[in-house]
């Protein structure tokens, strides 16, 4: 899906504040008479009934009410009671990070039943009739959790999903989409970004806080944008049909779940300021729909980029996106391209060793258009069982970058084009590309090893949020990570967002989150800083940190050994580009 729209008002929301606007959205429904276009509809990867909502300041008209803090289960019953359908569309297959050690098969006419226990949950069959679960049965436990509170205003829909034949035996790709639409007697609004209902989501803005390591985005949407949200719903909700069935609730169009607003409608948003263009795209492995718009979007931005791009994510790793980088780069040298990723050394990183054999290829396909130093050493067998080492260093004044693609650098030199492999460069040295994020303890030391002792010490942020910038012109906020399996597989959905103030704003108050006076201009210099305070142990205590990366900080791909690590052959160079 890539649907177009303008008139519409956004505001970005950081950190905390996706939970304290979620709870907000709630308590102004709360607030409402029942109707027959007053309603939620939430789509999660994964949704936690328990989750603590914090304490809001609702306004409605002349009145403010304070509401306390309660769970997200609490806070949805209170609605279904007052009158107001609440409905969800959960993802229930495997997920391939905790696979095998949590699949768990369970029999689909065993769901099928637990589910026409009230009628309110259902489940899609697989071809073999069952049921894979994997981080799935999470969802599924969540779901028996919701029905167990549920009144016949709530309804829970597990959707299966299955782009290729990997996920239809629930080894790989999920239904990654988040987002909430709330519909106040017709006005839409709808917060989507890379928040899951989970309490481990919900971090205080300063990571440098015990505990508060999470750092995410979202944003708000009202206007047309919204009712785009709602199709991509609609769309997920009615899949249930597909297989037909006699006690399925009536489709929701019928129900007044419709598309609200006119032309005569956004002409006077226009008028209003309400001047935010917002286009939702979607991923979408399934067959019949298979969409890869957002990869599509992002890269023609890349293409395009004169004065900055900035990504942030826990990983850049998609081929394509880093290739359209690495070719935007040598084509414009003076563009300055920023990207944050959660840092390959960060010991809370729940799998440590996972993305950095793969971001190290991503690190070496950025680094070499502008590159300052490379050293390669390249193995040659001489006679059976001897082999012999090449060393080669290049120098930028003759050795001029062709390409970098396919794991192979290419390079001219006295006339001549020469190559090798990413895997031969056993130094590179360049401008600051990437960057990761650390903290410090209370005596200003980071944060190392990750052991029980440091258990209490703050932990260093772990960069979930999907965030894209281009030249304060548009930004990209949504579910997708810069991955393979996310611009590829994976159920996604992002907001691409267009107009100088709105997109300056969301630069401006990020950049500021991450460190005070920070800009485009300076973020390498101060980066660069921090790294020097770092050595010479003058940062501040139980404070965040951005520093710059380098070669040696990612592991290379040779030291990724069966022996070292027993999920190495998912990180080897053959495979990286398909996690």
């Amino acid at each position: 899906m890539r649907n177009a729209t303008k008139g519409n008002r956004v505001r970005f929301l950081l950190d905390e504040e996706f939970f304290e606007e979620l709870h907000r959205q709630l308590c102004r429904i709360e607030l409402l008479d029942p109707d027959p276009l007053t309603y939620v509809l939430v789509a999660m990867w994964l949704c936690k009934p328990d989750t603590q909502l914090p304490a809001v300041t609702v306004q409605q008209g002349s009145r403010s009410t304070r509401v306390a803090g309660r769970t997200f289960i609490n806070a949805i019953t209170s609605l279904t009671q007052r009158g107001h359908p609440v409905k969800f569309v959960l993802w229930n297959g495997a997920n391939p990070v905790e696979w095998p050690r949590k699949l768990i098969s369970v029999p689909y006419n065993w769901l099928r039943w637990a589910g026409s226990l009230t009628g309110l949950i259902r489940y899609e069959p697989l071809d073999s009739g069952i049921l894979r679960f994997g981080g799935g049965a999470r969802v599924f436990s969540e779901a028996l959790s919701f029905r167990a509170r549920s009144t016949p205003n709530m309804q829970v829909y597990a959707e299966s999903y299955s782009p290729n034949w990997l996920a239809q035996h629930g080894l790989t790709a999920s239904n990654h989409q988040k987002f909430v639409v709330c519909s106040h007697a017709g006005r839409l609004e709808a917060l989507l970004g890379g928040f899951n209902i989970n309490e481990s989501y919900s971090a205080k803005t300063d990571h440098g806080l015990v505990g508060e390591r999470w750092h995410d985005t979202a944003v708000l949407i009202e206007g047309p944008a919204a009712h785009a949200v709602q199709t991509e719903w609609l769309r997920r909700w009615n899949k249930q049909y597909w297989y037909g069935g006699d006690t399925l609730p009536a489709r929701l169009e019928d129900q007044g779940f419709i598309h609200h607003g006119s032309k005569k409608q956004t002409a006077q948003r226009l008028v209003n300021g309400w001047n935010t263009g917002v286009t939702i795209a979607t991923t979408n492995g399934e067959p019949f729909t298979r969409e890869n718009d957002i990869r599509d979007l992002v890269i023609e931005r890349i293409k395009v980029a004169t004065k900055y791009i900035y990504l942030e994510n826990y990983a850049l790793t998609d081929p394509a996106l880093v290739a359209a980088l690495s070719k935007r780069m040598a084509e414009k040298k003076d563009l300055k391209v920023i990207v944050l990723v959660t840092h390959p050394k960060n010991p809370y990183y729940s799998t440590p060793i996972s993305w950095s054999p793969m971001e190290y290829y991503t690190f070496v396909q950025l680094s070499l258009p502008r590159f300052t130093h490379v050293r390669i050493v390249t193995t040659h067998e001489i006679a059976l069982g001897a082999t012999e080492d090449e060393e080669q260093v290049l120098d930028p004044a003759t050795a001029k970058f062709v390409s970098a693609e396919n794991g192979t650098f290419t390079w001219s030199e006295g006339g001549q084009t020469k190559s090798c492999s990413f895997d031969d460069i056993a130094e590179l040295e360049a401008p600051t590309v990437m960057y990761g994020p650390i903290s410090t303890d209370l005596a200003g030391s980071e944060v190392l090893p990750r052991n029980a002792a440091n258990a209490k010490k703050p932990q260093w942020p772990y960069v979930h949020s999907k965030l894209a910038l281009f030249d304060d012109q548009v930004a990209f906020v949504g579910s997708s990570n810069w991955t393979y399996r996310s611009m590829e597989y994976d159920g996604e959905i992002t907001a691409m967002v267009t107009g100088e103030e709105t997109v300056r704003g969301i630069r401006e108050r990020l950049f500021e989150h991450w460190q005070q006076g920070l800009t485009v201009d300076n973020y390498a210099t101060k980066a660069a800083k921090n790294e020097q305070d770092r050595v010479a142990r003058r940062l501040r205590p139980v404070h965040s940190y951005m520093l710059p990366l380098s070669f040696g900080d990612f592991l290379h791909s040779a030291e990724v050994t069966l022996v070292g690590s027993p999920k190495a052959w998912l990180y080897s160079k053959a495979t990286w580009r398909f996690w």
